[in-house]
């Protein structure tokens, strides 16, 4: 007995290891089933929840980080969501919605449209499977998308432009991990560029295939971007004044950057901003580049307009 028990503990290990081994493989395998089964499913069901007031499938589906912007700038985060179960927007038009997937790694952003309605909604794939952690949703203008036709001086042409110091030199925030101080970093950049009208800078910190969009405005692509800005540099205005950042949080979601914040433009109301950050190259201090892939912008309607004190 003495002399087998060794072997007896030999074989309990190795039937142990295996076992370990069966459980991690199954596990992957769930992961693998919950990415195959794709975001969509989880989706369709965070809809059909809240059409039958479903909390218990509400509460599984939300992550714990959870938030939610209105059309009309309201804040609901996780708790305020699960207790009045609003109705999203897309689904009060009575329209014909449609979805576009568009994936970051272990994040997916959908768009979710009818009509004028747009719903940016955020997924992330956590161990326990999909979780909804961001909505943005807005109203955008009633026009065809495209080009803008001739200049036409706007009210932000004709007046000074203040030094950018919040948000291209410092925000009220603090980055709790790496890969979120070097999405901040490079978004400053990208404000560097946008601030000084240097269209080759802050494109080198978009994707080619950003996707912008803020209520009451038409979809923003890239080259319409750089577009519109080298045409008022054409007509003699040679610095855009960037909207400060009052509030901000970023998550660190591994293959993205998801950030949040609330800002103020030198004329107008607070508005909500919703941007996703993707790594894409190295920076000109040799960090990590993350280049903005989504931003949706929302104004707090029930805000009076405020003016920028000028320096």
């Amino acid at each position: 007995m003495t002399m087998k028990q060794p072997q007896f503990l030999y074989l309990q290990s190795i039937l142990a290891s295996c076992l370990l081994t069966l459980i991690s493989i199954e596990s992957y395998a769930q992961m693998e089933g919950q990415d195959a089964q794709t975001v969509l499913t989880s989706n369709a069901t965070f809809e059909q929840a809240m059409e039958e007031r479903n909390r218990g499938v509400i509460d599984r589906l939300l992550d714990p980080d959870f938030s939610w912007i209105f059309p009309e700038g309201s804040y609901y985060g996780r708790p305020e969501t699960i207790a009045a179960l609003p109705q999203t927007a897309p689904g009060k038009t009575g329209e014909t919605i449609s979805i576009a997937e568009r994936a970051y790694g272990n994040v997916r952003a959908l768009e979710v449209s009818s009509g004028l309605v747009r719903a940016l909604r955020i997924w992330v794939l956590r161990a326990e499977g999909w979780r909804l952690l961001h909505i943005n949703e807005l109203v955008k203008r009633a026009e065809p998308e495209g080009d803008p036709g001739p200049y036409r001086v706007a009210y932000r042409d004709t007046l000074p432009v203040p030094v950018c110091d919040n948000p291209c030199e410092t925000v009220p925030y603090l980055p709790t991990s790496q890969r979120s101080k070097d999405a901040l970093l490079s978004w400053q950049q990208q404000e560097i560029g946008a601030h000084t009208m240097d269209m080759d800078l802050w494109g080198a910190y978009v994707t080619d295939d950003w996707v912008g969009l803020r209520a009451g405005a038409q979809r923003n692509p890239k080259a319409r971007r750089i577009a519109l800005t080298n045409r008022r540099k054409e007509n003699g205005v040679f610095g855009s004044a960037q909207s400060t950042v009052l509030q901000m949080r970023l998550y660190d979601l591994e293959d993205a950057v998801l950030m949040v914040s609330l800002t103020q433009g030198l004329r107008g109301r607070p508005e909500y901003r919703t941007r996703i950050f993707v790594h894409d190259g190295t920076r000109a201090d040799g960090g990590p580049l993350y280049k903005m892939a989504e931003s949706y912008g929302q104004a707090v309607f029930g805000a009076p307009v405020f003016e920028r004190e000028q320096e």
